[in-house]
């Protein structure tokens, strides 16, 4: 039966928009949740108007069985690229799902450009492609006392799939005057394997 659970997800976040702040901006989790690697950033030294990080490329590689073979999480401008770890060990590949969520207004968090490319070892089998109009945006600019929420997903045509590399750009923003909690403006990608550890 297909896992329910992510087994690791790479995520942005407002954070406090600082590179020596407290509240990280990117980060890995393992499948509890727990961060296992983080990393800041300054999205907008000069957020007068509104914060805008401007269009930044990311890429997840999961690699095979993960442990020693590691986990990197790029974000274009971090304090540490590539963000690494070898906490999470796992499985076939089963599913990637990519989401944008903010929990109120003034807030917006956008995909483009978003590939999802499955791999047997160094050989790759399938490149999904999301179109522009369905790659994940939650955008609240403008409107008060809302949340939006918008996901994208791709399943491998195969069962063999043992590495994954998730590509993109995203942007972050707020409505002038407005400083987000640290997770208001959150970006996800979670991938589901067969088999999870921790």
């Amino acid at each position: 039966m297909p896992s329910t659970t992510p087994c690791l997800t790479a995520y942005v976040q407002y954070g406090d928009n600082s590179s020596s702040g407290s509240d990280p901006e990117y980060g890995i989790q393992d499948s509890s949740g727990a961060d296992v690697a983080i990393g800041q950033m300054t999205w907008d030294p000069s957020p007068s108007g509104g914060m805008d990080s401007g269009w930044l490329l990311v890429s997840l590689a999961a690699n095979v069985g993960g442990g020693a073979s590691g986990i990197s999480w790029t974000v274009a401008g971090g304090a540490t690229v590539p963000l690494t770890t070898t906490a999470i060990a796992y499985g076939r590949i089963e599913r990637v799902t990519i989401t944008a969520t903010v929990t109120s207004g003034g807030l917006a968090i956008s995909y483009r450009n978003l590939k999802v490319k499955f791999y047997v070892g160094a050989s790759l089998k399938q490149t999904v492609s999301i179109s522009t109009s369905h790659c994940p945006v939650a955008n609240t600019l403008g409107v008060i006392g809302v949340s939006a929420e918008m996901s994208a997903g791709a399943s491998p045509l195969r069962s063999d799939i043992d590495r994954c590399v998730v590509e993109a750009e995203l942007r972050l923003r707020t409505d002038d005057g407005l400083t987000p909690l640290p997770s208001d403006i959150l970006g996800a990608i979670k991938v589901f394997t067969s088999t999870c550890n921790p």
